[in-house]
């Protein structure tokens, strides 16, 4: 499952079959944003089966909701105010920790993407300081728009889009072959998000599965401290307190992405602590590749440490012999005994 999260935005999502009131999110690629500003207008979108045409009849149509953050700034900042990552504003209403936001200079023109780490009754403190002044007037915007998935659609079992396909041998590369069984690769969902960020018109495409249940893992910085007790201390001072939070966040897209490319998605695994211990593994090893360890370790020693032990951990428990639970089908229980994905190498 590709997903937003608390940290930040991504393109590809779970939803949950037959549960209502779910949320599509978008946020446009920051580069527009730099150049035109925050969208001026709710997208219009549409959602398309994966294989289908975008000329196709769509699952179903929506009016996205914009982000209702919309105030101005109270009183001069940027980086010759005392504190680079004070943001004084008419009102802070709405504003959500974590979530980005453009503020705007309007005499200047310069803008920049912020994200509030804390949020006061007439301010809000960045994660990082400002790279430009701001004046009384300046402007922040929010960038999120959402729809809600619709009902009819999540309600039919049908749209369930994970598994249960059927494959022949086929070549899928010169060296690599797959074996006749199950397809656990069913395309995603499509999502056009029309908008426009100044006076340009836009198109943007996000993308999410139907599934029985969303893959999980259930890490804390408690889980590292197992294995690495002074690690809360290494934390650097621009992220102190998240508890390596940033580093978990793109272990997990780590993860994701490695069972991706043997072949699965990760939806369908029905295992939490072998996800959880692999996960942890892949957190490590992000960690160590950021340049923290053990103070009496040596650095390198200790990034390839970290690295084969994350590498031979997934090739046991997946890229192998695919030795956890998983769900091959579309009911959400496990297949005892699912037919595997070979690689045969000439």
């Amino acid at each position: 499952m590709w997903e937003a999260s608390d940290m930040g935005y991504s393109t590809h999502s779970s939803v949950i079959y037959n549960l209502t009131g779910q949320l599509l999110e978008f946020v446009p690629p920051f580069a527009e944003v730099i150049i035109d500003g925050a969208p001026s207008a709710s997208a219009a979108v549409v959602v398309l089966g994966g294989t289908k045409s975008n000329d196709d009849t769509a699952e179903f149509t929506a009016t996205a909701t914009m982000d209702s953050v919309s105030t101005t700034v109270s009183a001069g900042a940027g980086y010759n105010a005392t504190s680079r990552r004070v943001l004084s504003l008419a009102s802070t209403a709405s504003i959500v920790v974590g979530r980005q936001y453009c503020v705007a200079g309007a005499s200047s023109g310069q803008r920049e993407i912020v994200v509030p780490a804390s949020i006061g009754t007439a301010s809000i403190t960045l994660e990082d300081d400002l790279s430009y002044v701001y004046a009384s007037s300046d402007t922040l915007k929010g960038l999120r728009q959402t729809i809600t998935v619709d009902a009819t659609f999540i309600a039919d079992s049908s749209k369930i889009n994970m598994y249960g396909s059927s494959y022949g041998s086929s070549a899928r590369s010169p060296r690599r072959r797959r074996s006749s069984g199950t397809d656990t690769l069913a395309p995603p969902y499509r999502v056009r998000w029309s908008y426009t960020t100044g006076s340009t018109s836009r198109q943007s495409w996000t993308y999410f599965d139907v599934v029985r249940q969303q893959a999980k893992h259930h890490l804390s910085i408690h889980d590292l401290r197992e294995v690495f007790p002074d690690v809360t201390a290494e934390e650097w001072r621009g992220q102190r307190g998240q508890g390596f939070l940033r580093q978990l966040d793109a272990a997990w897209d780590r993860f994701q992405f490695d069972v991706r490319c043997s072949g699965y998605d990760v939806d369908m695994i029905r295992e939490g602590p072998m996800v959880d211990q692999l996960v942890r593994k892949a957190w490590l090893m992000i960690i160590a590749e950021a340049g923290v360890c053990p103070g009496n370790r040596d650095l390198s020693e200790f990034v390839a440490e970290k690295q084969k032990d994350y590498v031979m951990s997934y090739r046991r428990a997946i890229e192998g012999a695919l030795n956890v639970w998983v769900d091959t089908g579309s009911s959400g229980g496990i297949t005892p005994a699912p037919a595997r994905k070979l690689t045969l190498r000439r």
